[in-house]
Parts: structure tokens; sequence; C-alpha cells
């Protein structure tokens, strides 16, 4: 049925735009016949580059969530006497906050400093 379809189709073409769509047809098959596997090194090193800024950004909302947990626990739970683990959420809360915003701060300090997420 498709090929009837597009037998019907290329009837209806004028000589012209048929060698177009042939020539478009040849040169996406050529394409398709120049594409390699990538090497070992190669995937190893899409593996590190787009891992880094996944590492960076969970040192910064780990780091975050602990400053901001300790200070709340030394001096908000110490005045209403509320527990550690209120401390830690609410800690955990502002770093997510924080998580949200530093994102795009995250990828852009490490393109400034060459590491560059690798082309999909």
């Amino acid at each position: 049925a498709d090929e009837a379809a597009a037998s019907r189709a290329a009837a209806k073409l004028t000589r012209d735009a048929l060698r177009k769509v042939e020539a478009a047809v040849e040169a996406h098959d050529r394409a398709q016949e120049t594409v390699t596997s990538p090497t070992r090194q190669q995937l190893q090193w899409l593996m590190i580059m787009s891992g880094i800024p996944y590492i960076a950004f969970g040192f910064l909302d780990n780091f975050i969530m602990i400053c901001a947990g300790d200070l709340i626990d030394s001096t908000i739970c110490a005045v209403f006497v509320a527990s550690t683990m209120f401390a830690a959420g609410l800690g955990n809360a502002i770093s997510d906050v924080a998580g949200v915003f530093s994102g795009g701060a995250v990828e852009a300090y490490l393109t400034q400093h060459g590491i560059r997420p690798p082309a999909p």
C-alpha cells in the first residue's frame, strides 16, 4: 500500500523535482554508510564529561544541606526546642531550593573552565 502511494506521488512530480528527490535519497544513503561507531576512548570521555556536572552539583547540594542543617540546629532548634531531624529536613529543603537556582551556575562555571557537556 505504501509503495503504491509512493508510486502515485512520484508520477505527479516533474522530472526536475523527481531528480532532486532521488539526489536527496542518495545523499541520505551515503551519509548513513559513513556513520562509524565511537571508540572506547570516545565513550570514556563522554562518560567523564557527562558525569562531572552531576558530581559538582551533588557536592554543592550536600554542602549546602549540611551547613544549613547545622546552622538551623544550633539556632532555631535551640530556641524553639525542635529536633535535629527538623533541622535536617529544613536544611534539605533549603538545599533543594538552592539546587534549583544553582544548576545553571554550576554548568556555566564548568563551561568557563573548559568542561562542556558532549553534543547530543
